[in-house]
């Protein structure tokens, strides 16, 4: 009986190993089916690894692997109430989006966003997916911004708040599932849309040196980072990002940071500065869209110049002589100081771009819609503007006191020389407007006045739309400053290149000796027009768009040499990923 029992036991023994082994390899070869889990664990995907999870199928007895990976975004949350408690997720397409410095992020979702180390952003990755190393940076980006930038002078709630209205980076968590990726790909990947990599890149400083859409090859570098793409078969666009601290912060384009931290001259961040990086002329009413200006070459630039002169309804014959190609082709390549073809196209952008600093920032910095190395225009230049503004003196001294909307634009002007003479009068090195170093009070005080003054324009504008359109007045002022340049050039042609002063101040005064072929464009299309007072309210609405142009050139820090990317990338919905 002994043995008899012995050999049961041994059997039961025997019978369960058996069992367990076979279990064992049962639940092994399950886990198996769970495509891409080792391959969203920590050491490839960080503390998003945090929310890869395992779905088990019973109609197919198989396990599917859900990962959680960034899909990053651009919000513009001037539109969202911010509730008392900042704005720490609101809907973007029915998902959850967060900003990458919200501080009040629920715990298991906080080390997505922010360094694991402050020192860490330039260490190899090994086995680690470059879109982290991507995040760490875009949040210390933002991060030095927000502390730079926001002075406690409005309440976070405030609804004029800077971080209200300028655009934020964030991140939309989207699960993914292993089962619809393509067989090439080893590791979880981060999504985003071309036109926002785009602009992301301009914000960290780089420079796209190479972009072949149609066979992937793009590539940006500057101030240390890096992005090339390549094609993945069955998913499009993919990027690898790489940093490196140690690289030349100025070699390419604006500097965003010193070696030893954060630096001043950061792009105002808010979307009509993005379109401007991307040669586009943002919107500022008066039903007047987007323009974009920038093409993949001088050709395709001008038929764009072209087509925007043609949308605001300039005459054709000015539109000949500011887009022949050749005068283009001069005005980059030879001397922008002197080009007559700049005034007419600088005027344009200063009287159509909205008023750009953010309440309570005292950034000014901006990149220009076109490729230039300076801006010749009549609101820019001293010369010019020292020009117009004696002659509209010298208008009020002779004019009817009961003419008030006049006087009260001369004024705004002379409290401009009087109060930032150095500004007014391009003296660098103690204008306001590009002084990092300049007290925070003042600096703020002369935006805010400007932003008052460029305001009252546009009231102004609109409460006249009924007679006299904005987009006509504009084109009308630009056949007037294409003349007047022509005109001047023509006249100091031989001593451009050793004195182009007395070109500059000349076309300013010609200016104001073209205002009555400017009436006489205008004139026609005036609503209810009165021919006894006809020519004194279109010169009153000439001067008020002379005093726009220069409180917007006054307004912004201009970023010369930067290489601009066509303007339709900057539309481009693409989905493109991160490696």
């Amino acid at each position: 009986m002994a043995n008899e029992a012995d050999i049961a036991l041994a059997a039961l023994i025997i019978g369960l190993s058996a069992l367990l082994i076979a279990t064992g390899q049962l639940i092994q070869q399950l886990f198996s089916t769970a495509d891409g889990y080792r391959r969203c664990q920590a050491s490839v995907i960080g503390p998003w690894s945090r929310q890869t999870r395992l779905v088990w199928h019973w109609s197919q007895f198989r396990f599917e692997t859900k990962f959680t990976t960034p899909d990053i975004v651009l919000f513009e949350r001037r539109s969202h109430h911010l509730g008392a408690k900042g704005l720490e997720n609101f809907k973007h397409k029915n998902k959850k989006v967060i900003d990458l410095n919200c501080p009040n992020l629920p715990t298991e979702l906080r080390e997505t966003v922010t360094p694991i180390r402050e020192d860490s952003g330039d260490q190899p990755l090994g086995d680690m997916v470059t879109w982290t190393l991507l995040l760490r940076q875009l949040h210390r980006l933002q991060g030095r911004w927000y502390q730079a930038y926001q002075p406690n002078l409005l309440p976070s709630t405030d609804p004029n708040h800077i971080v209200a209205y300028g655009t934020r980076i964030s991140i939309v968590y989207q699960e993914r599932t292993w089962d619809l990726l393509p067989p090439d790909i080893i590791r979880p990947m981060a999504s985003s849309r071309l036109g926002t990599i785009i602009v992301l890149s301009l914000r960290l400083g780089m420079q796209w040196e190479n972009i072949d859409i149609s066979n992937g090859a793009m590539r940006a570098e500057g101030n240390g980072h890096t992005l090339l793409s390549t094609i993945i078969r069955g998913l499009g666009i993919a990027f690898q990002y790489s940093f490196n601290s140690e690289a030349d912060c100025n070699r390419n384009g604006p500097s965003l940071f010193h070696k030893s931290g954060f630096k001043s001259k950061i792009l105002i961040p808010r979307r009509s500065t993005d379109k401007m990086s991307c040669g586009i002329i943002p919107s500022t009413g008066f039903d007047i869209p987007d323009i974009p200006l920038c093409g993949k070459n001088i050709a395709e630039g001008a038929i764009l110049l072209s087509a925007a002169l043609s949308h605001l309804n300039v005459q054709r014959s000015t539109i000949s002589r500011i887009t022949a190609h050749e005068k283009l082709e001069k005005m980059q390549q030879i001397n922008d100081f002197v080009s007559p073809v700049g005034f007419p196209i600088h005027d344009m952008i200063a009287l159509l771009a909205p008023f750009l600093p953010l309440k309570g920032s005292s950034n000014t910095r901006i990149a220009y819609p076109i490729q230039a190395s300076v801006t010749l225009s009549a609101f820019y230049f001293p010369e010019p503007r020292e020009a117009l503004f004696c002659r509209l003196r010298d208008h009020c001294r002779l004019q009817d006191p009961a003419e008030t909307h006049l006087r009260q634009v001369f004024t705004s002007l002379q409290g401009l020389v009087d109060r930032y003479e150095s500004d007014y009068y391009c003296r660098w090195d103690e204008a306001i407007v590009n002084d990092a170093s300049a007290p925070m009070e003042a600096k703020l005080g002369f935006i805010d006045n400007l932003r008052v003054i460029h305001a009252w324009t546009t009231t102004y504008f609109k409460s006249i739309e009924q007679r006299l359109k904005f987009v006509d007045l504009v084109a009308a002022h630009i056949t007037l400053a294409t003349d007047a340049a022509f005109e001047s050039f023509e006249k100091h042609i031989n001593s451009l290149n050793q004195s182009p002063q007395a070109y500059w101040a000349d076309t300013g005064y010609i200016y104001i000796d073209h205002l009555p072929s400017l009436c006489d464009e205008l004139r026609p299309k005036l609503q209810s027009a009165s021919a006894e007072d006809d020519n004194s309210f279109i010169e009153e609405a000439w001067w008020t768009l002379v005093l726009r142009g220069i409180v917007w050139r006054m307004s912004v820090d201009i970023s010369w040499g930067d290489i601009l990317v066509p303007s339709k990338l900057y539309y481009d919905q693409t989905p493109v990923y991160i490696m």
